[in-house]
């Protein structure tokens, strides 16, 4: 479809929604459309347009979402009216109006895309956990704190775009002096009120420990004998294909996109002993004042262990076998492909059937992951039923026995069942920075982790250094302490 916009004025009347508009090339794009006339913003669809080059299509689509919010806000406010007017007149809000902003940003549920639901504004809002376990609705009656958060960033960012003239065509234009100190207003505000409901700790999904790799690897892999004690449950043809993508999730630390993106020419000689993988990630550079553009860099990734790149490598050997790669060998072709047994054949010709190896989208990868957790959950049942609460870990060649107690068992459920595959990546970066924080130190680690993981800054590098310095601090308390009782 093409995207215009309109000569009429949506009607200030309705709320406003997301709506998510394929484009002829399968592409989604987010539109901010009235309610009652299903017309778009079109100062708003405009900024969606600007954005593209810069955000990716789930993260355009959260942003937009709170930049939906700021226009319902407006629509309440007798005062503001119609957001694009009211920005048009060369209009910047004050602190009383922000005030009022922030207010509806925190106690307006959140929104939803049209095609799963119309948003009631008043209703009670809903939080999920990070992984999406069941609803729990906040006493305060306010959104959960990451959607907060999120709204905050949104609606910073827009307004920083729409208080520009050449944006929002005003008829009073803003000079750029001027535009600077509202710009650095808000932020300021937005800072305090965002320090004053942190988001929780517990928000935080926990890494993967070194017991749960084991009955993940325990539940996926074949035992020294070469038995696939837990096969039934994903057909043989992917059996290897799925071990592989966890091994790599977990030992590179990529996003989901850049897992599934990972072509055969992408991965390491067989006499690099570090598996350095190729990936392809996106770098913003200014190109004018107040412009920027994305343009692709080549990052080279080592591996955390890179004795576990032999699992990628069978999977590339065995040719169909137990879940082998088949398909396309090309070296620009994807290096996880789904099986032709997985592929839904329509109910139309046979000459308009899909190719039988296509690439693993982003939905049934975190299916497959979820699957695995669960998976991996059950092998650690039998497991430890079978070893009487004591389980043995080979790391390095050691053998350590672990003594699983009720509050580990709780533990391990709750980071198993609804593994997300985020999760991963959130483990490789915390045994990265464990691993590396003795040979480099923080500001050390802290560039390693940025740049193979791919942050923009150094917030969560800093994160996760920190949270190494002190893991490691606290271990060697204990092997002091430890070292004090043998003594006496």
């Amino acid at each position: 479809m093409s995207l215009f916009l309109p000569a009429m004025q949506p009607s200030p009347d309705g709320m406003w929604e997301v709506e998510m508009v394929r484009l002829d090339h399968g592409e989604r794009l987010p539109v901010i459309r009235n309610s009652r006339t299903w017309l778009p913003a079109p100062l708003a669809l405009r900024y969606v347009l600007s954005q593209r080059p810069r955000l990716r299509p789930g993260s355009l689509a959260n942003d937009v979402r709170g930049v939906c919010a700021l226009y319902n806000w407006a629509a309440q406010e007798r005062t503001v009216g119609f957001l694009d007017d009211w920005l048009a007149r060369g209009r910047a809000p004050t602190n009383h109006e922000l005030k009022q902003i922030n207010r509806f940003l925190r106690n307006a549920p959140e929104e939803a895309d049209s095609q799963q639901g119309t948003p009631v504004v008043g209703a009670v809002p809903e939080e999920r956990g990070a992984l999406g376990e069941a609803p729990v609705v906040d006493r305060a009656g306010e959104v959960p704190a990451t959607t907060y958060h999120r709204r905050l960033t949104s609606v910073l960012h827009f307004l920083d775009w729409a208080l520009r003239a050449d944006n929002a065509g005003a008829t009073q234009a803003i000079d750029d002096d001027e535009h600077v100190r509202i710009v650095w207003r808000v932020q300021r505000l937005f800072r305090e009120w965002a320090a004053e409901r942190p988001i929780p700790e517990s928000l935080t999904p926990d890494p993967l420990t070194l017991l749960d790799i084991h009955f993940v690897r325990r539940a996926l892999g074949a035992d020294e004998f070469g038995r696939w004690h837990y096969a039934d449950v994903f057909v043989p043809e992917t059996r290897l294909r799925n071990w592989a993508m966890f091994e790599v999730a977990i030992n590179y630390g990529l996003r989901r996109a850049e897992l599934l993106l990972l072509r055969l020419d992408d991965l390491p000689d067989d006499d690099d002993p570090l598996r350095n993988i190729r990936v392809a990630r996106r770098r913003e550079v200014k190109v004018d004042k107040g412009l920027s553009r994305k343009t692709p860099r080549i990052v080279r990734v080592p591996a955390l262990d890179p004795e576990r790149y032999d699992v990628v490598r069978q999977y590339l050997t065995h040719g169909g076998t137990e879940g082998g790669r088949c398909g396309p060998a090309d070296a620009e072709t994807r290096l996880f492909l789904r099986h032709p047994s997985e592929v839904k054949r329509p109910s139309a010709r046979p000459a308009e059937a899909p190719s039988p190896f296509e690439p693993i989208s982003g939905a049934r990868f975190g299916q497959t992951i979820t699957r695995i957790g669960e998976l991996a959950w059950h092998a650690a049942e039998r497991e430890i039923a079978a070893g009487a609460g004591v389980v043995t870990i080979r790391t390095g060649g050691t053998a350590t026995a672990v003594k699983v107690t009720d509050r580990v068992l709780e533990e391990l459920r709750t980071r198993l069942t609804g593994l997300h595959p985020h999760v991963l990546r959130h483990t490789w970066a915390t045994h990265f920075a464990l691993a590396h924080y003795g040979e480099h130190g923080f500001d050390g680690v802290v560039h390693l982790l940025q740049l193979y993981g791919g942050w923009a800054d150094d917030k969560m590098p800093k994160h996760y250094a920190e949270k190494a310095m002190e893991e490691l601090g606290q271990r060697a308390a204990a092997e002091r302490l430890m070292a004090l009782s043998t003594n006496r």
